[in-house]
């Protein structure tokens, strides 16, 4: 008897945690969507199928009925799809409904019920604007207990900037996963490697723009037979020493206070390359006074007095700028690519294949068990791979730790719709532009992530909040420019570095920057907390980065 009570325990309980018994699991199937590209066709996707769920029955009793649709036709299909099993829905007969939700429907062990047309699952999110208008038609579950719960582990994986993005209402509730992409894009300066090394310059000692000027200073040190014309002479065709137009060659790490706030000027404020709103200073000031501006400037003022820029379209060059992400920086032999400023998060990069469960669910647990698979790999990673690159014998091969699509492939995800956490458990794709250490540099570039402090939401704040004086911005702004302008058409940089001095005393003392007496200063420097005066364009930055920093780091 005591042999028996302790069998019985034993199938109740291991490890610490408890074991379903197989009446407790019925067989269930699952309905979930997916976006796959052109060349995807009817047997390619039978084959995906097939080998997805040759896994997914034997790891978690559930046979997945996909809907493969491409791009151009996703949301129309998938709004039709979705009202479609609305009504449905609503014109079901109970018992059933209940039989097919506890997979009763099934006689055995092999054998699973059929989906029901009042039925969908798990739907794949195209964009912002679809996961929005399925949350407020109510068409999508909020994940908040489940991922409180039993799922956990999926939202441990969820890079929490990406998370905060897709709350929705008043308690900020969650109703899809984001997946494990890259986010956001790097900022580059490119050093030519060849003469960057010449000088014996460190690469690690380049931070920003400033900094990489260092190369043609050094040049100007040495002789004239190792100096610019030493480069000129290497590359007699297509060569400039900046690639870009001097218009476009600005400093990133910058926000001028200007009003349309793209406009270069003479009041801002100045960040490094990796801040947060934890560190910056909450102080806009007249620019000429920023140290970090004032080097930047003073080696604009040089190249342009040099002749140094190009039109951006030059093949050689020894200083260049380009954007990209992590993986960038070994795209080219011939140049260094030094990061100046770290991604931020883009917000609809955060929708694009999100995995999401819809209302209409038969069992949200189940469908959130798949999307667990195909975010934490609790047991292997094929199930992911198998749905985004297809039935490995017929669709792609691997070589060097890579996906390559075989010539007759006939099923594939789309590149702009993956899914699941592939920085960790997907094999990277060579059809995707990715190489096997792919995945690794997704992941380092996610930890580089920084705090979005400006763009379109300082935009909108200062759209909404600064009350400001219309045509006494345009003054402002025009008084700047006319300083900018003297400032560079000095003729020497002697003459340009004694400007500086002379119009920092001017500015001090102009209508807009001279704040002595208690005079109401339009470019009000020292604003602090109570003097949030929006008449002031120096108090509504302050008012913003102060709000900013509370909305993100609290009060």
């Amino acid at each position: 008897l005591l042999c028996v009570v302790f069998l019985a325990l034993s199938l109740v309980s291991c490890g610490g945690g408890t074991v379903t018994t197989e009446a407790e699991r019925p067989n269930l199937t699952l309905r979930m969507a997916i976006i796959v590209d052109d060349k995807t066709d009817d047997a390619g996707i039978a084959a995906m199928q097939k080998a997805f769920n040759d896994e997914c029955e034997v790891l978690l009793a559930t046979h997945v009925e996909f809907e493969c649709i491409k791009a151009s036709d996703y949301r129309a299909q998938m709004d039709a799809l979705m009202n479609s099993v609305k009504n449905a829905k609503a014109n079901a007969s109970s018992n059933k409904e209940d039989a097919m939700a506890n997979g009763t429907t099934a006689s055995t062990a092999n054998t699973y019920p059929e989906a029901s047309e009042a039925q969908f699952d798990i739907v794949m999110i195209a964009d912002e604007a679809m996961y929005r208008d399925y949350v407020e038609k109510g068409w999508l579950l909020s994940l908040d207990s489940h991922l409180e719960d039993t799922f956990r582990p999926i939202d441990t994986k969820i890079l929490a900037a990406a998370k905060a993005l897709t709350l929705v209402g008043d308690k900020g509730e969650c109703y899809g996963i984001p997946a494990n992409e890259a986010y956001g894009k790097y900022q580059y300066v490119m050093l030519n490697k060849e003469a960057f090394d010449f000088y014996k310059l460190d690469v690690n000692e380049i931070t920003s723009l400033a900094d990489a000027y260092k190369l043609i200073q050094q040049m100007n040190i040495a002789d004239e037979a190792n100096g610019v014309a030493k480069w000129e002479a290497k590359y007699p065709e297509s060569f400039s020493v900046i690639r870009e137009k001097a218009e476009n060659f600005n400093l990133p790490t910058v926000q001028y206070l200007t009003k349309d706030l793209k406009t270069p000027g003479l009041f801002g404020v100045t960040y490094n390359r990796a801040t947060s709103f934890s560190n910056i200073s909450l102080q806009a000031k007249n620019l000429l006074k920023d140290d970090i501006y004032k080097r930047f400037i003073t080696m604009k003022f040089d190249a342009q007095k040099s002749n140094y820029f190009g039109t951006g379209n030059e093949k050689n060059f020894l200083i260049g700028l380009a954007e990209g992400e992590y993986d960038l920086r070994y795209s080219n032999d011939d140049y260094y690519f030094i990061p100046i400023t770290y991604p931020t998060l883009d917000k609809e990069e955060v929708f694009s294949g999100m995995l999401a469960v819809s209302s209409f669910t038969v069992n949200a647990k189940r469908s959130l068990e798949v999307i667990q698979e195909l975010m934490i790999n609790a047991t292997r990673a094929d199930l992911l791979n198998i749905a985004l690159y297809g039935d490995s014998e017929t669709n792609y091969y691997m070589e060097d730790g890579c996906v390559s699509y075989r010539q007759m492939s006939n099923y594939g995800v789309h590149p702009d719709y993956l899914f699941g956490n592939l920085k960790e458990i997907a094999y990277p794709c060579e059809n995707f532009g990715q190489n096997k250490d792919s995945y690794t540099y997704v992941a380092q570039q996610n930890n580089d992530l920084t705090t979005e402090l400006f763009g379109a939401h300082f935009e909108a704040w200062m759209a909404e909040n600064a009350k400001l004086d219309a045509d006494t911005w345009t003054k402002f702004d025009t008084y700047c420019a006319e300083r900018y302008e003297e400032l560079m058409a000095c003729n020497t940089l002697a003459e340009f570095e004694a400007k500086i001095n002379e119009l920092i005393a001017k500015m001090d003392a102009s209508e807009y920057f001279d704040n002595t007496d208690g005079k109401k200063s339009f470019a009000l420097e020292d604003a602090f907390e109570d003097r949030w005066d929006y008449i002031y364009l120096g108090g509504c930055y302050f008012r913003y980065a102060a709000d900013r920093k509370a909305e993100l780091f609290g009060n």
